[in-house]
């Protein structure tokens, strides 16, 4: 498979597992995705989140910094879409891609 194929591949599973059960999957790793927001510099101003899925770490990153700027990397637009509708008025870089 070459690398076209693996990322068509990957998009097209994580297009599929969205609708399905990717968040109460991935909601059993909450307390490790919360420990992130921990990890932060107190003065912190902008954070890039390469494969960021539906932004369930981001949930306690905004706890902590709500003005926070975040860029967002995703291969998958429909993660994407989940990710805006749960933060609606975050200011958001979002991109789509690999």
């Amino acid at each position: 498979m070459n690398l076209d194929e693996r990322n068509k591949s990957n998009k097209d599973f994580f297009d599929m597992v969205v609708d399905i059960d990717y968040d109460s999957r991935h909601m059993q790793m909450m307390a490790g995705k919360e420990m992130i927001g921990n990890l932060l510099d107190k003065d912190i101003k902008k954070i890039l989140d390469l494969g960021a899925g539906t932004g369930l770490e981001l949930l306690s990153i905004f706890e902590k910094y709500p003005n926070l700027e975040v860029t967002i990397i995703d291969i998958s637009m429909k993660m994407l879409e989940e990710l805006k509708k749960r933060f609606p008025n975050k200011n958001l870089n979002i991109i789509c891609g690999d």
